[in-house]
């Protein structure tokens, strides 16, 4: 075969990159080339390949626990803040009120008071327990552990008898499919995630401006007309 034959025959070997090889599983590629690319396969159920592949999957699985766990507790400490401030400013209204409103004073007080001390609990627990720490520990744990085994798996040599593809071309679709393309769609995925949230973010900031910038202005006014009070 010519050089684009065997191009074209190592690529239908080891298939086109798919959406969930987002999430990599190199403990199910043997048996998913056992009949394209046996002598890939042979490689990849090798004892080593086989060890660091699943200690891949351990540690890939400990990172992600480790994300929902920061992302969990990180979120419930932002609404505690967010609504503790949004408790404090109806406080500011409510003390202006006559004294029969006294109830309200007190009610929006006891709740400032219990989301301010669950905000700080949860700070707390970010800070001491180390969670972004952590995750961010076992994801590189993680990674390092997967350029292991697709270092293993590239430089492996095996009797490619009775093969028409040379192992070096499977070797070098299997490293594309599965690490240069999962990495290429990851990182054009998160660049669009990070780009849209800092679009809404800014446009929140803006709407915060200007409701701050119309506060300001009222409050001069109604000091002027009302009085200082």
């Amino acid at each position: 075969m010519s050089s684009e034959e065997l191009i074209e025959a190592a690529e239908t070997a080891i298939g086109a990159g798919q959406s969930d090889d987002y999430s990599v599983a190199p403990t199910t590629h043997a048996a998913s080339l056992e009949a394209k690319a046996p002598t890939l396969c042979k490689i990849l159920g090798g004892s080593r390949l086989r060890t660091s592949a699943s200690e891949y999957e351990r540690k890939e699985l400990e990172a992600g626990k480790a994300q929902s766990v920061f992302k969990n507790v990180a979120g419930k400490a932002n609404w505690a803040v967010f609504v503790t401030s949004c408790l404090s400013a109806a406080l500011l209204v409510a003390v202006t009120l006559n004294n029969k409103s006294s109830i309200w004073f007190v009610t929006l007080g006891c709740f400032g008071i219990v989301s301010g001390a669950l905000g700080t609990m949860w700070l707390f627990e970010i800070r001491q327990g180390n969670l972004f720490q952590t995750w961010m520990n076992r994801r590189a744990r993680a990674e390092a552990e997967r350029l292991n085994y697709f270092a293993l798996a590239t430089q492996a040599n095996e009797d490619a008898k009775g093969s028409e593809i040379p192992l070096p071309l499977l070797q070098l679709e299997y490293f594309r499919r599965y690490q240069l393309e999962v990495q290429r769609r990851y990182y054009r995925q998160r660049s669009q995630d990070h780009k849209q949230v800092a679009d809404r973010m800014l446009t929140l900031s803006a709407y915060a401006a200007g409701l701050g910038a119309l506060a300001i202005g009222f409050a001069g006014i109604l000091g002027g007309v009302l009085g200082p009070k």
